[in-house]
């Protein structure tokens, strides 16, 4: 199978370097974007990316994190991926966990002095919630999940990935805070569930306790209709700002079915619609990605 190319986006203190765990090989990087071609174990060629994006946070270091749950977890790399961080395994039996948030930690090699924070997960009548806490004296600037029945979130073209850009749930822009809690997500049709919680974090004291996904989701937002005994939905895009947005159906388990639109668009009112010819007739999740944030919603759509 041909290696697909990787592209990455992480968030720096201004002035920092960001070491960059690729291949086997670790990079010290200070400016983006920077490309690198690579060659897989079949001698195929692919070109990795990365974008760093630089912040003013005190002086002190900042590094992608992952959480791992210490009773059942998969290192990225185990699974042919060209970067580090775990897929974690649960049941979605009522029940709390605890994940440790590792930062900096190449390779998936662990230790103690890399223990930055923790994620929460609870389940509880098949809803699950997650939140990511930070140790003190390290703030979160931004942070992505996946949950999902399969291992991994799928791309437009219906292959697993594990860049965090991918992950359907996405805070937004943070502010070095302390604590983030996500929105509940449905679970109640499946038995397992695998989540991934990726953030970018940083050395330095929060000035913000807490933020939940609800004060974050007042940027874009969308509705949608279908008329009945139409193959066409409608979605009403409201956008106040400019950006570049890319519009994904997902089936319930996370994996995207289709991806429907990949635009420019201006700030107002857009309507769009969408052939539903090859989605079934069953609740779907409609995900919307702009430059800033993350929209998701249930649909269902009727034939």
């Amino acid at each position: 199978p041909v290696t697909d190319d990787i592209e990455e986006e992480v968030t720096i203190c201004e002035g920092s370097n960001y070491e960059w765990d690729l291949n086997g090989e670790t990079y010290s990087v200070s400016d983006s974007p920077v490309m690198i071609n690579l060659e897989d174990s079949n001698g195929c060629e692919y070109k990795a990316t990365l974008i760093i994006n630089e912040e003013v946070c005190g002086g002190g270091s900042c590094e992608t994190a992952f959480a791992r749950y210490e009773n059942d977890n998969t290192c990225f790399i185990d699974d042919g991926f060209q970067r580090w961080g775990w897929t974690n395994l649960f049941s979605t039996n009522n029940g709390s966990y605890t994940l440790d948030f590792y930062a900096g930690a190449g390779q998936c090699v662990i230790n103690a002095d890399r223990k930055w924070g923790e994620v929460q997960v609870e389940f509880n009548n098949g809803m699950a919630k997650v939140t990511v806490n930070m140790d003190n004296g390290y703030v979160l600037n931004v942070t992505q999940m996946y949950i999902g029945g399969e291992k991994y979130p799928t791309k437009g073209n219906g292959m697993p990935t594990v860049a965090p850009g991918q992950y359907p749930y996405n805070s937004g822009e943070l502010n070095e805070v302390s604590s983030y809690e996500f929105e509940e997500v449905d679970v109640s049709t499946l038995d397992n569930v695998y989540i991934i919680v990726h953030g970018d974090v940083c050395e330095g004291q929060s000035q913000t306790n807490s933020i939940q996904n609800t004060k974050l989701n007042g940027l874009a937002s969308f509705k949608t209709f279908q008329k009945p005994f139409t193959k066409t939905i409608t979605m009403e895009l409201n956008m106040p700002y400019s950006s570049h947005i890319d519009v994904d159906f997902m089936d319930l388990s996370g994996r995207v079915i289709n991806s429907s639109m990949t635009r420019n668009l201006t700030k107002g009112k857009h309507m769009m619609h969408f052939e539903t010819n090859n989605l079934a007739s069953e609740v779907h999740i409609l995900k919307v990605r702009t430059d800033r944030e993350v929209i998701i919603k249930k649909v269902i759509i009727f034939k």
